[in-house]
């Protein structure tokens, strides 16, 4: 009875002393907060944010197409004779030597076989299509936040983990001096013990060291001084269900990178509308006006009216080329929307088995846990009772350290299974 609840016990020490760690950490940052961070200041997201602004821009832009363009002019011109005109024998001045002009006109398109409207309609899916990829990159980003996240979290537990493994072998090297000196132990047993310390500290150095690393790279996903202090909360470890078909079936409605070839396809088809336009007849009304100094005309100002219709009959081939190309092209996005829907179905898969997995690690090292902690303190009072050797104890103290850090890995990579299948499905 008393086993069953130190075993227990222990079990609750491992998981609500994250929870307890937290409470004394104020103004610890959570995972909502750091992915906001980081979607402030990363570079990348910066850089995304205005490529969606550019092309909000040309679709303004493909819509002055519809407008009226004005164009102006003025001149000066010298001649080195006077222009005259010959009737019969008889010469006439008909210019300036030196003179003079300006004008203006403005165009307006009428019908341009469907280019304008192709354009804008280009220009938009263009918006979508930078939305996708702005999208995408959130979603990536924020991945890799909380990979680093919980990187942190795990090294850290472990850093804890190496550390009771140190105090615990110092607390047995001095028994060990003690033994010796009464002289019921031989000297390899302190020998032993020392190089066991001195492992121990390379452990403890390693994982802190990993730690830094985690912490460095974190910073620099949110966009801060690498050597910025970082607290965080632990997380929230609670599982997600649902069954593997429908978590595929909602990345296929939900991934971005399926929307996005939706989209290049609709511009490749607006692409192939402004190709077949160049066919067509385009209409254009032009006014102007235009003055020519010249005292030898009545009119000098002159005001016109036109419109006009301008017809490619042949281009060589040109336009039947150039919508082959593109249809070549949506034929290859086809079998890239196949293939993704694929890689994507594999992700969904593989994120899915690593949670189940990840669940029956836990359960598994749990009891693991507890069984070292009991095989621990039963051998250290056998050896101390000198009815044990001191090997066990050194096995028994990497078993517990072993089975620890099992414990941590094994929750901290459900975690990332959580996370990874939330990325996997388009809802991260």
């Amino acid at each position: 009875m008393i086993m069953r609840f130190i075993k227990r016990l222990l079990i609750a020490t491992l998981v609500i002393s994250p929870l307890l760690t937290n409470a004394s950490l104020a103004g610890a940052e959570n995972l909502q907060q750091s992915w906001d961070i980081a979607l402030k200041h990363n570079p990348m997201i910066l850089a995304s944010a205005k490529q969606v602004e550019a092309a909000q821009i040309g679709i303004e832009g493909a819509k002055t197409q519809r407008m009226p363009s004005v164009t102006g002019n003025v001149g000066y011109t010298w001649f080195d004779n006077p222009q005259v005109s010959i009737a019969g024998a008889a010469q006439m001045q008909v210019s300036e030597k030196r003179m003079y002009s300006f004008g203006a006109n403005m165009s307006l398109p009428i019908y341009t076989g469907g280019y304008i409207s192709s354009s804008v309609k280009n220009a938009e899916v263009g918006l979508r299509i930078a939305e996708n990829d702005k999208e995408s990159l959130v979603n990536t980003i924020k991945l890799r936040v909380a990979e680093s996240y919980i990187n942190i979290l795990r090294t850290r537990r472990l850093m804890i983990v190496a550390g009771t493994r140190l105090n615990s072998l110092r607390s047995h090297h001095k028994n060990v001096e003690q033994l010796l000196e009464q002289g019921m132990v031989a000297k390899s047993d302190l020998l032993s013990v020392q190089a066991s310390l001195a492992d121990a500290k390379q452990s403890l150095l390693q994982a802190k060291n990993a730690n830094e690393l985690a912490r460095s790279q974190y910073n620099y996903l949110l966009g801060r001084d690498l050597v910025h202090k970082v607290v965080l909360e632990d997380l929230d470890h609670t599982e997600i269900s649902g069954s593997l078909a429908s978590f595929i079936k909602q990345a296929q409605q939900n991934r971005t990178e399926l929307i996005k070839i939706q989209n290049q396809k609709q511009s490749l088809v607006a692409n192939i509308d402004m190709v077949r336009s160049a066919i067509k007849p385009n209409i254009a009304f032009n006014t102007g006006y235009k003055y020519q100094e010249n005292s030898y005309t009545k009119y000098e100002g002159q005001w016109s009216a036109t419109i006009g219709v301008q017809w490619k009959l042949f281009d060589g081939g040109q336009s039947g080329k150039k919508k082959s190309e593109l249809l070549r092209h949506k034929s290859a996005l086809d079998d890239q929307e196949n293939d993704l829907k694929n890689r994507i179905t594999l992700e969904v898969r593989s994120a899915w088995l690593k949670m189940n997995e990840t669940k029956l690690r836990i359960a598994v090292v749990e009891e693991a846990v507890s069984q070292s902690e009991e095989s621990l303190r039963n051998i250290k009072a056998k050896y101390a009772a000198g009815m044990s050797t001191h090997s066990e104890v050194l096995d028994a103290e990497a078993l517990r350290e072993l089975s620890s850090s099992n414990y941590y890995n094994a929750r901290y990579d459900a975690a990332l299974a959580r996370i990874e299948l939330k990325h996997a499905v388009g809802a991260l």
